[in-house]
């Protein structure tokens, strides 16, 4: 995928007060470089058929200008991925999925591809780029709304019309920003470190329109809607403030606090927002409506201060 390339140097959530940037997104226009995500491309007669019986989501349901969540997962309902996916004009499909996966997800998707006709590549031609705010439509570029409350586009071009566009913007934010986004809004994401730690429940896909329980069979499909049905989920997404003079990372074991071996759950992402703090996702415990108490890497590792959810979590 090319790189893109713009005038602006970005803003990192670490050098700036982050609240006071995402507030003035209605009057100021800034963009996203999204490097930490590749654009992946789905074409053929067959795509929607095949991406229907891969994916958690309702292909079939897809709106021509939003990008869908999705988690990809295997046989055991463990999550391998979680693509965004979003409809081309020529019928096919787009998905952006974090660079550290995109070659074992194109690998995994080609081996169930048998004689569909469905042709899986990493995009070339196009490039991607984050919108924040609600845009309208951008000459010669394909944008898609994103997921969450905080208002954000997916903008798709060729390098030449990308450039053209994000040089109007009044300012570029880096990719640690868009994270921020993400974990601002109670979305997950899932990396090299995380694959196959999370049932999608886990990390509440069910919470934020990633599971759909009324379409057909996908891997993991049974023990999907056995937990739904059936069951409880014992674990769930949080977010959380820390400080800590380490790097905190997707994959850090939390502890519940005080207890040395008592783990509770696992970091889903992190952002550094200032000197020595980080804003996180994390799935854990999850009992009679509350979280534990809970520290990083020990049971007398940095606290974790919870945040609110921008959605309500069930008691189930």
């Amino acid at each position: 995928m090319s790189l893109l390339q713009t005038q602006f140097s970005p803003i990192h959530p670490a050098d700036s007060d982050y609240s006071s940037v995402l507030n003035n997104m209605g009057t100021n226009t800034s963009g996203f470089l999204l490097e930490h995500l590749s654009l992946v491309s789905v074409t053929g007669s067959d795509t929607e058929k095949f991406l229907q019986n891969q994916f958690s989501n309702d292909i079939s349901r897809m709106s021509d200008t939003e990008a869908q969540l999705n988690a990809y997962c295997n046989p055991k309902g463990r999550v391998l991925a979680m693509p965004y996916l979003m409809k081309r004009q020529d019928g096919g499909y787009w998905m952006i999925v974090p660079n550290d996966l995109t070659d074992g997800f194109i690998k995994r998707l080609r081996i169930y591809v048998m004689r569909a006709k469905v042709t899986i590549n990493p995009e070339e031609e196009h490039v991607v780029f984050g919108l924040l705010g609600e845009r309208s439509e951008l000459a010669g570029l394909s944008t898609y709304k994103f997921t969450g409350h905080i208002h954000r586009s997916i903008a798709i071009g060729k390098s030449k019309q990308l450039y053209g566009a994000m040089n109007t913007l009044d300012s570029m934010l880096s990719h640690d920003y868009w994270r921020l986004c993400d974990i601002l809004s109670g979305l997950p994401q899932v990396y090299s470190q995380t694959v196959e730690q999370y049932i999608p429940q886990h990390i509440n896909m069910d919470l934020v329109s990633g599971i759909n329980f009324s379409k057909g069979c996908y891997p993991g499909q049974e023990i999907i809607a056995r937990l739904r049905y059936l069951g409880k989920s014992k674990y769930r997404l949080c977010i959380a403030n820390v400080v800590s003079e380490d790097r905190v990372e997707p994959g850090q074991t939390l502890f519940e606090k005080s207890h040395v071996d008592q783990k509770a759950g696992l970091v889903i992402d992190a952002v550094k927002t200032g000197k020595r703090k980080y804003l996180l996702s994390a799935m854990l415990k999850f009992s009679a409506g509350k979280y534990p108490a809970t520290c990083l890497d020990s049971g007398s590792g940095p606290e974790l201060c919870l945040e609110d959810l921008p959605y309500e979590v069930p008691v189930e």
